[in-house]
């Protein structure tokens, strides 16, 4: 009769590490969610109103503008001079 022998490299060798070593605040899929986040830590930071503008103009263009900066100026009534200034 054969005894089993168990080995010690049966499970992957990297579940170890995937375990114990876990990404350091992984940031949110959805940009919908990373904009938000970003709005409530810039309330929290009491950042003046031209300041809030201006990070709706940039939570825009990640979010729906998709990179296009004119779209984004179109969409806020801005020329894009203001926009990169």
């Amino acid at each position: 009769m054969e005894e089993e022998i168990s080995l010690p490299w049966k499970e992957p060798y990297w579940i170890k590490y995937v375990t114990y070593f876990p990404q350091k605040n992984p940031e949110p899929r959805d940009p919908e969610d990373w904009a938000n986040n970003l709005r409530v830590r810039a309330r929290k930071e009491k950042l003046s109103r031209n300041a809030l503008r201006r990070l709706e103009w940039f939570l825009f263009l990640k979010c729906r503008g998709k990179g296009n900066v004119s779209f984004t100026c179109r969409h806020f009534g801005i020329s894009r001079k203001t926009f990169y200034l």
